[in-house]
């Protein structure tokens, strides 16, 4: 169950296609010691020519079949957008004014489409969660891993604290369109949730699908009205965080319950 747990939070979606049969499975690539593969799950056999010393660990991925599932756009109430420049009516996603950007420089204007520190919250009693995501261009980099660059991760809110629920990225090979992924939860009743934004990538849509029967409302608030702003570098924007909620930024936004803009290029 353990194993199960690490591989549906934290595997990375991979598309494989045998013959006329396409399927999607998690998998890690994990580097190890001969003596540690001859101890490997035999559900989790390694698939194809990998390098010596390599091994691709793989778990049927969780698609996104549920039945009676809603799909709402996020710019519309009551979902609630944070870290972004006027989310509800801008075409794009953005994190400052477009003539801001500009005006700036060309690097600015390009990662200004960029949605590092970008978040959307909520609450919904629905078992699980999807996302329906249209990215057109999502940042391949070999120093990144794609689950930060261009994925999404869902965090629950409490009273005591926000808790890592998992991620909801886009299969390794996603080379730009549309995609969707959605991850069961547990509990009961109304629960407050947080969705951070890839912090390399862009999207021009997205809609988060619940359960047909699920109750939405509006997410926890934020300590102060007025956010902290991050100016900075690359480090800054999220550069090489593994996932979106991994950048520092979003660490101190859960410990203190702060608001926050990320103007890192």
């Amino acid at each position: 169950k353990l194993v199960d747990k690490i591989f549906r939070r934290y595997g990375v979606p991979i598309t494989i296609q045998s013959g006329t049969s396409t399927y999607t499975v998690r998998g890690f690539v994990q580097h190890t010691a001969t003596s540690a593969r001859r101890h490997l799950l035999p559900e989790y056999t390694p698939l194809g020519q990998m390098p010596q010393g390599h091994y691709l660990m793989l778990l049927p991925l969780h698609q996104v079949n549920e039945n009676g599932i809603i799909y709402r756009n996020v710019r519309n109430s009551p979902f609630e957008i944070y870290g972004l420049y006027s989310p509800e009516t801008e075409g794009d996603f953005l994190r400052m004014p477009r003539e801001v950007a500009e005006a700036t420089s060309v690097g600015v204007e390009s990662l200004n489409k960029r949605t590092a520190g970008g978040r959307v919250r909520f609450s919904t009693d629905s078992k699980y969660i999807a996302i329906k995501c249209t990215m057109p261009s999502p940042s391949h980099m070999y120093h990144m891993a794609f689950s930060g660059s261009a994925g999404f991760d869902l965090y629950r809110d409490t009273e005591s604290g926000s808790y890592f629920c998992g991620c909801l990225p886009s299969a390794v090979d996603f080379n730009g369109g549309e995609f969707e992924t959605v991850l069961e939860l547990h509990g009961e009743g109304m629960r407050n949730y947080t969705i951070n934004f890839p912090t390399y990538s862009g999207f021009t849509k997205l809609y988060i699908g619940l359960q047909e029967t699920a109750k939405l409302g509006g997410g926890a608030k934020y300590a102060y009205d007025k956010p902290i702003l991050y100016y900075g570098s690359s480090i800054t924007q999220g550069g090489c965080a593994s996932r979106p909620g991994n950048a520092y930024q979003a660490m101190l936004t859960r410990r203190f319950n702060l608001d926050h803009i990320n103007l890192g290029f």
